[in-house]
């Protein structure tokens, strides 16, 4: 006995060392993040893994041309080159990145109550090249890390956590993603394996993530909320592979642990073990693309071939994905109350720029619409119908060709099964709810951004409990 509890005494103690050096890890790249900006003007069209137009995200094509010959407000992050270290690890194969995203939002009219939440999130990552750092071409490891404090604003306008007006997650520091990728085949084959944050990956929206609503921040937020599709405060293991034959459709597919107990904060994303009798989540997606930036490497229009996908829509890009993901997880089966082993779903995304301003930075100046729909059964899913859509505009004011701005709604239909349960034990039931956001976001410099805000919620909590509720506020972003 006493031989076996100093066993278990010394993997404790090196679970911990680990853990705490993964902490350490993590600050350490925060202290030298960056790679955020606006329209960049190289991005063409490109697959999943990269992102098919800039909206205040991350783009880590940076190079050292980035940096050089540049004041520091015309600089893609706010600490520069770090006295050459940056440009000195771009060379190296070593991509950093950090942001620091803040938002105050306060219900103003309506709803449970009327006061503020501040929420804040400060958001590391890492890409390291191995090609350059050890000889492996093609082949690359991403790390990435969050902290996240504040308070829910939700919690007082008394909407549902889908559509809670700012895309919260629990208060706590969390290694995000850890994994293992590579990339062939003239950049047709990638794959990825390890700890994996897919809500970026899968039925992406790039246009979406102007808004600051969970229900549709950068993707539809039903996914989430019925299969435990991970957001962005959680990574689960996984491989996902995407295959791009030709330039304009992609096919990506995916397999993850069901797990849901690895996102508890006391482990802060460190939790490694697997545990295969919580099933799996496997998704696949089709994606094409239309039009094109018109933009090459040299910063100059290229030229659209005579036929196929490229041409369609006078030449404006688009994207048009259609997905299906199968669940093995257990859930609560609604009409017997019993659990139940096995889920199911699909959804479909599409956004098309409809209008480009002539001669505008990079191609991306112009107006996009987008949408997306989902399906779940409702004997196991709280929403099996979920529709969103919008309309997003880059460069509406003249000599604003950064700046971002649009409006866009969500509509969530609750389970009538649900409905019947609730009413069973004496509860109203849940019907749907809405939400209808403004948002204009201002580019002061290329690393830094303020977004004016302001959201109606339509039924907020979706029982009917709650008046028509107005919050507004900002989000403020800053890249280091």
């Amino acid at each position: 006995m006493c031989a076996r509890s100093l066993g278990i005494g010394v993997r404790y103690m090196l679970r911990e060392r680990f853990r705490a050096a993964l902490v350490a890890l993590a600050l350490i790249l925060s202290d030298n993040a960056g790679a955020q900006i606006a329209a960049d003007g190289r991005t063409g069209r490109v697959g999943p893994f990269r992102g098919e137009q800039t909206t205040f995200m991350f783009q880590w094509n940076m190079s050292p041309e980035d940096y050089l010959q540049k004041n520091w407000l015309d600089q893609p992050q706010a600490l520069g080159a770090i006295f050459g270290f940056r440009l000195w690890a771009l060379e190296h194969g070593v991509t950093l990145a950090g942001t620091y995203t803040g938002s105050v939002m306060g219900g103003v009219l309506g709803g449970k109550s009327q006061g503020a939440a501040y929420t804040d999130v400060f958001f590391m990552s890492a890409i390291l090249d191995l090609g350059k750092l050890i000889g492996l071409e093609g082949w690359s490891i991403s790390i990435s890390a969050r902290q996240t404090d504040g308070s829910f604003i939700a919690d007082i306008v008394g909407s549902t956590p889908l559509m809670s007006p700012v895309s919260e997650a629990n208060r706590s520091f969390r290694l995000g993603q850890l994994s293992l990728s590579w990339e062939g085949f003239d950049d047709k084959f990638q794959v990825s394996a390890g700890r994996l944050v897919l809500n970026n990956t899968f039925a992406h929206i790039p246009q979406s993530s102007l808004f600051m609503n969970a229900s549709m921040s950068g993707y539809p937020g039903a996914i989430s909320n019925d299969v435990a599709f991970t957001g962005t405060n959680s990574a689960r293991w996984g491989a996902l592979v995407n295959v791009q034959p030709v330039e304009y459709a992609y096919f990506l597919a995916g397999v993850f642990s069901a797990d849901t107990s690895l996102e508890i904060n006391s482990a802060h994303g460190c939790d490694f073990s697997m545990r295969p009798r919580s099933g799996t989540i496997e998704i696949m997606e089709l994606g094409m693309y239309t039009g094109t930036y018109n933009v090459a490497s040299d910063g100059k229009e290229s030229q659209l071939s005579s036929t196929g996908p490229e041409t369609w829509f006078g030449g404006n890009p688009g994207a048009y994905k259609i997905g299906g993901i199968i669940s093995t997880a257990p859930y609560d089966d609604f009409q017997s109350g019993d659990q139940v082993w096995g889920n199911w779903g699909m959804y479909a995304t599409a956004s098309q720029m409809v209008y480009r301003e002539p001669g505008g930075t990079g191609g991306q100046e112009g107006l996009t619409l987008f949408g997306s729909v989902t399906y779940f059964p409702p004997d196991r899913n709280y929403v099996p119908w979920f529709f969103m859509g919008g309309a997003f505009y880059q460069g509406l004011v003249p000599g604003r060709e950064r700046d971002q701005c649009g409006v866009a709604f969500s509509c969530a239909f609750f389970s009538e099964d649900l409905k019947r349960l609730e009413q069973s034990v004496g509860n109203p039931g849940p019907t749907n709810e809405m939400a209808l956001e403004f948002a204009y976001s201002i580019s002061i410099t290329p690393w830094a951004y303020v977004t004016p805000d302001v959201q109606v919620l339509v039924n907020p909590g979706a029982a009917g409990s709650y008046p028509t509720a107005v919050v507004v506020g900002f989000e403020t972003g800053i890249t280091f």
